[in-house]
């Protein structure tokens, strides 16, 4: 800066530090530059202020993060501050950020720090070349942005991978320095049989992983991370486009298949993201519920400001303690503890009412059974054609007999077709109440069973658990609030009276 003057006095050092990327250890990290800011301070007698930083975080446009340290600046700048950082583009690589920050600092009596010198942003001087050395910072930020763009795009077009390729492949270092990738050959072996389980025999991921557990391969960790494999860590395993030896852009294949050798087909690779990406394919995971209500029920305690709690009820189950000789009724409670109320009842309460909707939508002709759809029928008969057509055309192309831009071009040109009738089957999708019990005279409630009830209740109710008076000790059943939500009538309040 053209003017070096030391500010003195009574000020405070508010010290900014950051820093994006440091891969080569070379840069000064954020520890670094708060150390030497505070050796600063001292010596030109500034009392320390706080410290904000912003760690791993970029600060030019094409960073596409907030940085929270930043924005912190706002509330903590005062008068007779004055902002430090190790140097000026520790504080923004944007020359509107800076403008905006040098009228901020201007507007409460601020001085900056750039890391060799103080500057004035009351003097123009200062303001000028403040702003130069943003604009040079931008310019800097922009051509290193369109350098790794470049170069990202030319090896995508060269079939070079983007980073590490994971699990079934390990680097191998050639005589001249190059780098490659060969297959890890049991890791290789575990993802080729899981795979050909999945097609072959529809073996679930559930499985898939226990097996992998099993196996003593360990998967690739990171720190914090778990060391054995969890089910959507083998699920996005095994839907890797590199697995098939392909090179993925801008989250789209390229033309240039990967120079590195596949493990699975480019057949198998999509009819496995057919089959794991089906949004019709479910497999439960954990134990199925055994409660009516648990997820389903809400806390109904108004709180400060109006608001409902809202939470989902919660099973509390309390035995025998020191201080409790027999054990409590098994029990529905708010996780915040707000309300409790004796399962038992609940569950009683929550079948009469259901009783009450079915004698009411039965008596009022409401729960008649559409008859199959010609429509629909046909647009499944038409989605397995399509489907069939889809993957005779990958098969092609992996034979040779279909260049990839050529099923590319099928490919866009068909998977609207297919979107279209998954609407048409989706839209007229078996309603959860029609599901929920077999509708004759006879059924009873009690004759459906807990998930066709639970679905009942999800379809057809909002089922709330009020407050009551302190120290009550009989079930109210007007402190459970039942709302029909269903599409077979006017949504009432339902508090039936014994």
């Amino acid at each position: 800066m053209v003017d070096t003057t030391v500010y003195a006095g009574h000020m405070r050092a508010v010290i900014y530090a950051r820093v994006s990327q440091d891969r080569d250890g070379k840069g000064r990290s954020p520890d670094e530059q708060i150390n030497a800011l505070k050796r600063v301070a001292d010596s030109e007698g500034w009392e320390h202020g706080p410290i904000i930083r912003d760690d791993g975080i970029g600060a030019s446009r094409y960073s596409g993060k907030a940085r929270p340290g930043y924005a912190q600046l706002t509330d903590t700048l005062r008068a007779d501050d004055v902002l430090m950082v190790w140097e000026q583009s520790r504080l923004s690589r944007q020359v509107g950020e800076i403008a905006d920050l040098l009228k901020l600092c201007r507007e409460r009596g601020v001085k900056l720090y750039d890391g060799t010198s103080v500057i004035d942003p009351d003097n123009p001087e200062h303001e000028y070349q403040t702003t130069l050395s943003a604009a040079a910072s931008a310019l800097e930020a922009g051509r290193t942005s369109k350098r790794v763009i470049r170069n990202a795009r030319a090896r995508a077009e060269s079939g070079k991978p983007h980073g590490d390729l994971g699990f079934g492949y390990r680097r191998v270092f050639d005589t001249d320095g190059s780098k490659r990738y060969a297959l890890d050959e049991p890791q290789a072996a575990l993802i080729r049989k899981a795979v050909s389980d999945i097609l072959t025999a529809g073996k679930s991921i559930t499985r898939i992983v226990k097996e992998w557990n099993n196996s003593g391969v360990a998967r690739p960790t990171r720190k914090n991370h778990a060391d054995e494999w969890q089910h959507i860590v083998v699920k996005q395993t095994l839907l890797r486009p590199a697995l098939a030896g392909i090179r993925v852009y801008r989250g789209e294949p390229t033309d240039t298949p990967g120079d590195w050798p596949a493990i699975i087909t480019h057949d198998e690779h999509l009819q496995l993201k057919a089959i794991l990406t089906d949004p019709e394919r479910y497999v439960a995971h954990g134990p199925a519920p055994t409660r009516l209500l648990t997820g389903i029920a809400t806390c109904g305690k108004v709180l400060e400001g109006g608001n409902v709690c809202g939470r989902s009820m919660r099973w509390a189950n309390q035995g025998v303690t020191e201080k409790l000789t027999a054990p409590r009724h098994p029990q529905y409670r708010c996780p915040l503890n707000h309300v409790s109320r004796r399962a038992d009842k609940v569950d009683e309460r929550t079948r009469e009412i259901m009783r009450y909707l079915v004698d009411k939508w039965r008596a009022r002709e409401l729960l008649a059974t559409p008859e199959p759809d010609e429509t629909v029928a046909l647009a499944r008969i038409e989605l397995d054609r399509l489907n069939t057509d889809l993957l005779q055309a990958a098969k092609e192309e992996g034979a040779g007999q279909r260049t990839r831009a050529e099923y590319l071009a099928f490919r866009d040109g068909i998977m609207p077709r297919i979107e279209r009738q998954k609407t048409i089957i989706e839209s007229s999708a078996v309603d959860p109440i029609l599901y929920a019990l077999p509708w004759d005279a006879t059924t009873t409630i009690a004759d459906a069973d807990i998930d066709q009830q639970r679905a009942f209740i999800r379809a057809a109710l909002r089922v709330e658990i009020l407050p009551t008076g302190r120290g009550a000790r009989v079930f109210d059943p007007r402190s459970i609030r039942y709302t029909d939500i269903s599409t077979r009538g006017p949504a009432t309040v339902l508090l039936l009276r014994n």
